[in-house]
Protein backbone atom coordinates (compact mmCIF):
# COMPACT_ATOMS: atom_id res chain seq x y z
CA UNK A 1 0.00 0.00 0.00
CA UNK A 2 0.95 3.63 -0.80
CA UNK A 3 1.21 5.42 2.39
CA UNK A 4 4.68 7.21 2.91
CA UNK A 5 5.27 11.27 2.14
CA UNK A 6 7.81 10.61 -0.68
CA UNK A 7 4.90 8.81 -2.65
CA UNK A 8 2.01 11.26 -2.22
CA UNK A 9 4.74 13.89 -3.04
CA UNK A 10 5.35 12.24 -6.39
CA UNK A 11 2.17 12.01 -6.58
CA UNK A 12 1.36 15.88 -6.69
CA UNK A 13 3.93 16.26 -9.06
CA UNK A 14 2.43 13.26 -11.15
CA UNK A 15 -0.76 15.32 -11.06
CA UNK A 16 0.82 18.81 -11.73
CA UNK A 17 -0.38 19.64 -15.16
CA UNK A 18 -3.69 19.44 -14.10
CA UNK A 19 -3.72 22.84 -12.49
CA UNK A 20 -2.72 25.82 -13.33
CA UNK A 21 0.39 27.77 -13.52
CA UNK A 22 1.16 28.62 -9.80
CA UNK A 23 3.91 30.99 -8.29
CA UNK A 24 5.89 30.82 -5.13
CA UNK A 25 4.14 27.67 -3.39
CA UNK A 26 5.37 28.84 -0.09
CA UNK A 27 3.45 25.35 2.04
CA UNK A 28 3.34 22.07 1.35
CA UNK A 29 0.94 20.12 3.67
CA UNK A 30 0.96 16.14 3.59
CA UNK A 31 -2.45 14.61 5.66
CA UNK A 32 -3.10 10.81 5.77
CA UNK A 33 -6.75 10.26 7.04
CA UNK A 34 -6.48 7.13 9.91
CA UNK A 35 -9.88 4.79 10.46
CA UNK A 36 -11.34 7.79 12.63
CA UNK A 37 -10.75 10.70 9.66
CA UNK A 38 -8.47 12.71 11.79
CA UNK A 39 -6.06 14.18 9.76
CA UNK A 40 -2.31 13.62 10.24
CA UNK A 41 -1.01 16.10 9.68
CA UNK A 42 2.81 16.71 7.98
CA UNK A 43 3.66 20.55 6.91
CA UNK A 44 6.33 22.19 5.03
CA UNK A 45 6.87 25.93 4.32
CA UNK A 46 9.80 28.31 3.39
CA UNK A 47 10.77 29.10 6.96
CA UNK A 48 11.33 25.03 7.94
CA UNK A 49 12.13 23.53 4.65
CA UNK A 50 13.80 20.02 5.36
CA UNK A 51 17.95 20.28 4.23
CA UNK A 52 18.93 16.86 3.30
CA UNK A 53 20.84 16.50 0.65
CA UNK A 54 20.96 12.29 0.74
CA UNK A 55 17.14 12.55 1.09
CA UNK A 56 14.83 12.72 -2.13
CA UNK A 57 12.02 13.95 0.07
CA UNK A 58 13.67 16.91 1.34
CA UNK A 59 14.83 17.58 -2.26
CA UNK A 60 11.64 17.93 -3.89
CA UNK A 61 10.37 19.93 -0.82
CA UNK A 62 13.64 22.25 -1.69
CA UNK A 63 12.15 21.81 -5.24
CA UNK A 64 8.52 23.33 -4.76
CA UNK A 65 8.72 25.52 -2.16
CA UNK A 66 12.45 26.94 -2.97
CA UNK A 67 13.22 30.83 -3.00
CA UNK A 68 12.90 31.37 -7.48
CA UNK A 69 15.63 30.22 -8.97
CA UNK A 70 17.15 28.94 -12.55
CA UNK A 71 16.16 25.06 -12.20
CA UNK A 72 19.84 24.18 -12.91
CA UNK A 73 20.39 25.59 -9.68
CA UNK A 74 18.45 23.36 -7.22
CA UNK A 75 20.15 20.70 -8.77
CA UNK A 76 23.79 21.48 -9.53
CA UNK A 77 25.40 20.15 -5.97
CA UNK A 78 24.04 16.85 -7.84
CA UNK A 79 25.16 17.18 -11.86
CA UNK A 80 28.35 19.60 -11.26
CA UNK A 81 31.22 17.07 -11.62
CA UNK A 82 29.08 15.79 -14.96
CA UNK A 83 28.66 19.59 -15.45
CA UNK A 84 32.78 20.03 -15.58
CA UNK A 85 32.81 16.92 -17.94
CA UNK A 86 31.23 18.43 -20.59
CA UNK A 87 32.85 21.71 -20.17
CA UNK A 88 36.09 20.25 -21.23
CA UNK A 89 34.19 18.66 -24.02
CA UNK A 90 32.76 21.51 -25.18
CA UNK A 91 35.90 23.40 -24.87
CA UNK A 92 37.90 20.72 -26.71
CA UNK A 93 35.61 21.00 -29.33
CA UNK A 94 36.16 24.95 -29.57
CA UNK A 95 39.52 24.23 -29.63
CA UNK A 96 39.65 21.83 -32.19
CA UNK A 97 37.17 23.25 -34.80
CA UNK A 98 36.71 25.40 -36.92
CA UNK A 99 39.22 26.54 -39.05
CA UNK A 100 39.84 29.86 -40.23
CA UNK A 101 38.46 32.04 -42.02
CA UNK A 102 35.32 30.10 -39.93
CA UNK A 103 35.07 30.74 -35.92
CA UNK A 104 32.84 29.65 -33.75
CA UNK A 105 30.94 30.25 -30.74
CA UNK A 106 28.22 28.71 -28.13
CA UNK A 107 25.16 31.38 -28.22
CA UNK A 108 22.85 29.22 -25.73
CA UNK A 109 23.56 26.89 -22.77
CA UNK A 110 21.45 27.63 -19.52
CA UNK A 111 17.81 27.79 -20.25
CA UNK A 112 15.25 28.92 -18.14
CA UNK A 113 11.56 26.97 -17.89
CA UNK A 114 10.19 30.14 -19.50
CA UNK A 115 12.33 30.22 -22.30
CA UNK A 116 11.35 26.60 -22.88
CA UNK A 117 8.09 27.32 -22.42
CA UNK A 118 8.28 30.23 -25.26
CA UNK A 119 10.40 28.13 -27.29
CA UNK A 120 7.78 25.30 -27.30
CA UNK A 121 4.93 27.67 -28.04
CA UNK A 122 6.35 29.03 -31.02
CA UNK A 123 7.15 25.93 -32.48
CA UNK A 124 11.07 25.83 -32.19
CA UNK A 125 11.13 22.79 -29.93
CA UNK A 126 9.17 19.87 -29.19
CA UNK A 127 9.47 19.87 -25.34
CA UNK A 128 8.34 21.36 -22.46
CA UNK A 129 11.61 20.09 -20.65
CA UNK A 130 14.93 19.83 -22.02
CA UNK A 131 18.86 19.29 -21.43
CA UNK A 132 19.51 23.07 -21.97
CA UNK A 133 17.41 23.21 -18.64
CA UNK A 134 20.16 21.50 -16.66
CA UNK A 135 23.41 22.70 -18.40
CA UNK A 136 23.98 19.70 -20.48
CA UNK A 137 23.06 21.31 -24.00
CA UNK A 138 24.19 23.80 -26.47
CA UNK A 139 23.67 25.66 -29.17
CA UNK A 140 26.62 26.47 -31.68
CA UNK A 141 26.82 29.61 -33.65
CA UNK A 142 29.48 29.18 -36.65
CA UNK A 143 30.60 32.66 -38.34
CA UNK A 144 32.53 33.19 -41.63
CA UNK A 145 33.95 37.16 -40.82
CA UNK A 146 31.03 38.51 -39.01
CA UNK A 147 28.17 36.78 -40.93
CA UNK A 148 26.14 34.54 -38.87
CA UNK A 149 25.94 31.58 -40.89
CA UNK A 150 22.33 29.90 -40.06
CA UNK A 151 23.00 26.92 -42.31
CA UNK A 152 25.22 24.68 -43.74
CA UNK A 153 27.82 22.01 -44.58
CA UNK A 154 30.10 23.57 -41.90
CA UNK A 155 27.36 22.79 -39.26
CA UNK A 156 27.79 18.78 -40.43
CA UNK A 157 31.23 19.24 -40.44
CA UNK A 158 31.21 20.81 -37.09
CA UNK A 159 28.96 17.46 -36.00
CA UNK A 160 31.33 15.05 -36.95
CA UNK A 161 34.16 16.75 -34.89
CA UNK A 162 31.64 16.88 -31.85
CA UNK A 163 30.80 12.86 -32.17
CA UNK A 164 34.61 11.98 -32.34
CA UNK A 165 35.20 13.78 -28.89
CA UNK A 166 32.20 11.89 -27.47
CA UNK A 167 29.20 14.42 -27.85
CA UNK A 168 25.63 13.93 -29.18
CA UNK A 169 25.13 16.62 -32.52
CA UNK A 170 21.31 18.06 -32.91
CA UNK A 171 21.79 17.32 -36.96
CA UNK A 172 21.03 13.30 -35.95
CA UNK A 173 18.09 13.95 -34.47
CA UNK A 174 15.38 11.86 -35.84
CA UNK A 175 11.94 13.78 -37.21
CA UNK A 176 13.49 17.20 -35.56
CA UNK A 177 17.29 18.16 -36.67
CA UNK A 178 19.29 20.97 -34.99
CA UNK A 179 22.30 20.89 -36.64
CA UNK A 180 23.28 23.94 -34.64
CA UNK A 181 23.09 21.68 -31.41
CA UNK A 182 25.18 19.30 -29.26
CA UNK A 183 24.61 18.42 -25.80
CA UNK A 184 26.53 15.50 -23.20
CA UNK A 185 23.64 12.84 -23.07
CA UNK A 186 22.22 11.16 -25.96
CA UNK A 187 18.43 12.04 -24.91
CA UNK A 188 16.95 13.32 -21.90
CA UNK A 189 16.43 9.10 -21.05
CA UNK A 190 19.76 8.66 -20.71
CA UNK A 191 20.13 11.45 -18.60
CA UNK A 192 17.21 10.35 -15.96
CA UNK A 193 19.29 6.38 -16.09
CA UNK A 194 22.40 8.30 -15.11
CA UNK A 195 20.69 10.55 -12.78
CA UNK A 196 17.23 9.49 -11.31
CA UNK A 197 16.44 12.32 -8.78
CA UNK A 198 16.54 14.75 -11.59
CA UNK A 199 13.20 12.50 -13.41
CA UNK A 200 11.20 14.68 -10.74
CA UNK A 201 11.34 17.79 -12.79
CA UNK A 202 9.82 15.11 -16.07
CA UNK A 203 6.83 13.59 -13.90
CA UNK A 204 4.58 16.79 -14.59
CA UNK A 205 4.79 16.61 -18.49
CA UNK A 206 4.55 12.39 -18.92
CA UNK A 207 0.72 12.85 -20.15
CA UNK A 208 2.28 15.32 -22.88
CA UNK A 209 4.66 12.72 -23.28
CA UNK A 210 2.37 9.77 -23.77
CA UNK A 211 -0.36 12.05 -25.67
CA UNK A 212 2.72 12.97 -28.44
CA UNK A 213 3.82 9.51 -28.84
CA UNK A 214 -0.14 7.55 -28.64
CA UNK A 215 -0.74 10.36 -31.65
CA UNK A 216 3.00 9.55 -33.56
CA UNK A 217 1.58 5.78 -33.45
CA UNK A 218 -1.90 6.33 -34.98
CA UNK A 219 0.27 8.58 -37.66
CA UNK A 220 2.72 5.23 -37.57
CA UNK A 221 5.17 7.69 -36.73
CA UNK A 222 6.60 6.18 -34.32
CA UNK A 223 10.05 5.91 -35.60
CA UNK A 224 10.20 10.25 -34.96
CA UNK A 225 9.57 9.60 -31.61
CA UNK A 226 11.87 6.76 -30.05
CA UNK A 227 13.64 9.28 -28.05
CA UNK A 228 10.27 10.18 -26.44
CA UNK A 229 8.88 6.51 -25.76
CA UNK A 230 12.38 6.02 -24.16
CA UNK A 231 11.74 9.04 -21.74
CA UNK A 232 8.05 7.44 -20.93
CA UNK A 233 9.36 3.81 -20.04
CA UNK A 234 12.83 5.24 -17.82
CA UNK A 235 10.02 7.78 -15.80
CA UNK A 236 7.96 4.47 -15.10
CA UNK A 237 10.76 2.33 -14.17
CA UNK A 238 12.10 5.36 -11.79
CA UNK A 239 9.14 5.98 -10.52
CA UNK A 240 7.31 2.71 -10.27
CA UNK A 241 5.11 4.23 -7.44
CA UNK A 242 2.83 6.10 -10.26
CA UNK A 243 1.21 3.04 -11.51
CA UNK A 244 -0.50 2.64 -8.20
CA UNK A 245 -2.53 6.16 -8.85
CA UNK A 246 -5.55 6.44 -11.66
CA UNK A 247 -4.80 8.12 -14.81
CA UNK A 248 -8.05 9.75 -14.59
CA UNK A 249 -9.18 12.20 -11.80
CA UNK A 250 -12.72 11.09 -10.29
CA UNK A 251 -15.23 12.66 -8.46
CA UNK A 252 -15.27 14.44 -4.97
CA UNK A 253 -15.60 11.59 -2.49
CA UNK A 254 -18.97 11.00 -0.12
CA UNK A 255 -16.20 12.23 2.74
CA UNK A 256 -17.92 14.95 4.63
CA UNK A 257 -14.67 15.46 6.61
CA UNK A 258 -12.49 16.03 3.60
CA UNK A 259 -15.33 18.21 1.67
CA UNK A 260 -16.06 20.22 4.91
CA UNK A 261 -12.23 20.65 5.19
CA UNK A 262 -12.13 21.84 1.37
CA UNK A 263 -15.01 24.59 2.54
CA UNK A 264 -12.82 25.73 5.06
CA UNK A 265 -8.65 25.55 3.71
CA UNK A 266 -9.03 26.51 0.35
CA UNK A 267 -5.40 28.80 0.21
CA UNK A 268 -3.20 30.74 -2.51
CA UNK A 269 0.30 29.50 -2.42
CA UNK A 270 -0.03 26.22 -0.79
CA UNK A 271 -0.07 22.77 -2.34
CA UNK A 272 -2.42 19.99 0.01
CA UNK A 273 -2.20 16.69 -0.51
CA UNK A 274 -4.76 14.23 1.24
CA UNK A 275 -4.50 10.34 1.79
CA UNK A 276 -7.46 8.25 2.69
CA UNK A 277 -5.64 4.61 2.57
CA UNK A 278 -8.65 2.90 3.16
CA UNK A 279 -11.29 4.39 1.09
CA UNK A 280 -8.03 4.54 -1.66
CA UNK A 281 -7.84 8.04 -3.02
CA UNK A 282 -5.97 11.09 -2.66
CA UNK A 283 -7.04 14.22 -2.70
CA UNK A 284 -4.52 16.51 -4.49
CA UNK A 285 -4.76 20.98 -3.89
CA UNK A 286 -3.05 23.63 -5.49
CA UNK A 287 -4.03 27.48 -4.77
CA UNK A 288 -7.46 27.03 -4.92
CA UNK A 289 -8.20 23.83 -7.14
CA UNK A 290 -8.37 20.47 -6.38
CA UNK A 291 -8.87 16.81 -7.86
CA UNK A 292 -9.16 13.15 -6.34
CA UNK A 293 -7.36 10.52 -7.80
CA UNK A 294 -8.12 6.80 -7.29
CA UNK A 295 -5.09 4.87 -5.32
CA UNK A 296 -4.71 1.04 -5.84
CA UNK A 297 -2.58 -1.86 -3.91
Amino acid sequence: MINTLYFLLLFAQAKDIHFPKQENINTIQIAILDSSNHFNWNRFDTLQIPNDKSSQFSIYINRIIGKPKPLHAFWDFYLDSTHLKFKVLSDSLLGIFPKKPYRMKFVSEYRSLERQEHLLKMGRSKLPISLHNFGFALDVGIYRGRKYLKRGNIYSKMGVKAKEIGLFWGGDFVGFPDPGHIQYFSNSAQFIQQFPWIGFEFLKYQPMFESNYESAVEMGKMNFFQDTNDLIQILKTTFPELKYLSKYAISLPENSDLRNWIQREKKDNTLSIIYHPIEQWVYIQKGLQGYTWKVSN
